[in-house]
């Protein structure tokens, strides 16, 4: 009788058996876990430059962006919110410190750009 010899890690249909099978499919899955776990840290860490990065605005500044944005003068801006023009000034000179611009409108639009204001 003539026998053929035989690849030792398959089996009579020339696959692999089972248990190398689960074994390679769990080796995927745990890279594919590790790949995504990399991919969510970096998104976390890219997050958090962004917010490093981003002006850091008092809620005072973010309300007089907001109006500035939405085509507010200093004087409406100071009437909306119930404090003098000189002070509007002053948070807007601070705004535009922060984004290191020469007009309100600049910073606005930029606001606007990083998410950090709605223009509406």
């Amino acid at each position: 009788m003539l026998r053929v010899a035989r690849d030792a890690g398959h089996d009579d249909t020339g696959r692999r058996p089972a248990a190398q099978r689960h074994r390679k499919i769990r080796a995927c899955e745990v890279a594919v876990d590790q790949k995504h776990f990399r991919a969510r840290r970096a998104g976390q860490e890219l997050r958090q430059l962004q917010r490093e990065r981003d002006p850091q605005l008092t809620p005072r500044e973010r309300e007089c962006l907001n109006w500035t944005a939405r085509g507010k003068s200093t004087w409406e801006i100071s009437h909306i919110l119930s404090c003098s023009e000189a002070a509007v000034n002053f948070h807007v000179k601070n705004i535009r410190a922060k984004f290191g611009v020469n007009s309100r409108r600049a910073a606005a639009v930029i606001a606007a750009q990083l998410g950090l204001i709605d223009p509406g």
